[in-house]
């Protein structure tokens, strides 16, 4: 069970950032959801960055990117103004 999820469907909980927000008064423009299932992250696809399941690869090099990705984003006043549906993409080919 997620600490922040508002229910289930299926198989999947539903992470609901309305949840952080009241409880601790952060802006929903500056806070990341990351996740393999977008499912989970409906309520706030704005802030989702979905990355690949991890298989157990050794190779698997995801998170070097995602570390560069999420770095980039830093100075943004509002990181849901981004689109992230390629961030994988961005960081590995420019």
């Amino acid at each position: 069970n997620d600490m922040y999820s508002t229910g289930y469907d299926d198989t999947n909980s539903i992470k609901d950032l309305r949840l952080v927000n009241r409880e601790f008064s952060y802006s929903l423009d500056n806070i990341l959801i990351i996740d393999d299932t977008p499912q989970k992250a409906r309520l706030n696809l704005k802030n989702l960055i979905c990355t690949n399941k991890f298989t157990g690869d050794k190779s698997d090099d995801e998170l070097e990117y995602l570390l560069k990705y999420i770095l980039n984003l830093k100075d943004l006043i509002k990181v849901t103004d981004k689109d992230h549906s390629n961030w994988e993409y961005q960081e590995r080919y420019f």
